[in-house]
């Protein structure tokens, strides 16, 4: 008896283990691309750079210098070239932007930072801008 009952312990942390890894699997997001912001010097491709970590996750740069970073487990764009980092949007507290997730959420839901920006906040997505997109 004792011998079915170590079998069904160790069977079931299998399972749960085996489940846990499947629904934590994230999709690697090698680019990014904003097309619409009232900003546009945000507007571009944003690649994944492995050396700029913030908060033990990789961040996404455009050849301008501007980047998508989390920090405290929340999800910001803005310019990291300077300190303190300067934030001009955010994705925080709503639940299009979860807190700890691996990758940027895309669209998600962005604010401004009032107090830099005026315009439009960004659109995030995972595929390249249309002309359209650009104009």
């Amino acid at each position: 008896f004792r011998i079915v009952v170590v079998f069904l312990l160790c069977f079931c942390a299998l399972t749960v283990t085996c489940e846990e890894e499947e629904s934590g699997t994230v999709e690697k997001i090698n680019s990014l691309w904003i097309c619409d912001c009232g900003n546009p010097s945000f507007i571009g491709e944003y690649k994944l750079s492995e050396d700029d970590v913030f908060d033990q996750v990789a961040s996404y740069t455009t050849k301008k210098g501007k980047s998508v970073f989390r920090n405290n487990g929340f999800w910001y764009v803005g310019d990291v070239s300077q300190w303190p980092m300067k934030t001009h949007y955010r994705c925080v507290g709503n639940e299009d932007c979860p807190r700890g997730s691996a990758t940027p959420p895309v669209p998600g839901k962005w604010t401004a930072n009032k107090f830099i920006e005026k315009g439009a906040a960004p659109v995030l997505q995972t595929s390249p801008c249309t002309v359209n997109d650009e104009l």
